[in-house]
């Protein structure tokens, strides 16, 4: 999950699973944060410029809070 692997700050993991094709969008299921909100939320600036980077990313996407 991607959106997990932004949470936690894996740089590494993060560019391999964009590689893999992952969803660059995807989000947690229970409040729908996504993966760059997670990343911008724990800090994790250089996982932000690999998102920021991906041609799909969704930059208007709500939580569902």
């Amino acid at each position: 999950m991607l959106w997990k692997l932004c949470e936690d700050g894996e740089l590494v993991k993060v560019r391999a699973a964009l590689a893999r094709g992952e969803n660059v969008n995807s989000s947690q299921p229970v409040f729908g944060i996504s993966a760059l909100m997670w990343a911008v939320r724990e800090k994790h600036n250089s996982i932000v410029k690999v998102l920021m980077k991906q041609p799909n990313l969704d930059v208007n996407m709500r939580d569902w809070m």
